[in-house]
């Protein structure tokens, strides 16, 4: 099982139910769908939608290496950091968290204009740096 984009175009208007799916519903100019399906599954859909007089163009949901080596670094795991620790417990959810930073943390590392900007216009900046045990106002 996958999740596919299917762009149909032309041919017939027609509807088709697909088990656990939403129904493709073809207007016979341009529909997009997105379904979670086998690959089965996938070619008797193509066949009957080909049926009907419409192209096909089916693209599969899936990160490029760029996208997935992006995500691993943001997570540690390709830097074996799979159990870091940081420097608060609270830091990992916090509006200033920075992973790719050395010290985690945009509220230090960010020039000041960024900061008293970020204070200004996001609640989060603000209530995440009041309960921060190292800079906040209890600090």
């Amino acid at each position: 099982m996958k999740s596919w984009t299917l762009s149909l175009k032309g041919g017939a208007v027609f509807g088709v139910a697909v088990p656990n799916n939403p129904p493709v519903v073809h207007d016979g100019r341009l529909t997009v769908c997105h379904l979670f399906i086998d690959g089965k599954q996938l070619e008797d859909l193509c066949s009957i939608i080909r049926g009907y007089g419409a192209r096909v163009e089916v693209h599969a949901e899936e990160q490029t290496q760029d996208q997935s080596d992006e995500r691993q670094a943001l997570l540690g795991i390709s830097q074996g950091m799979e159990n870091q620790v940081y420097p608060t417990g609270l830091c990992p959810e916090c509006f200033w968290f920075n992973p790719q930073l050395e010290s985690y943390c945009n509220f230090t590392d960010s020039p000041k204009e960024t900061v008293r900007a970020s204070l200004k216009h996001q609640e989060k900046a603000k209530t995440d740096l009041d309960a921060c045990p190292l800079h906040g106002i209890d600090s």
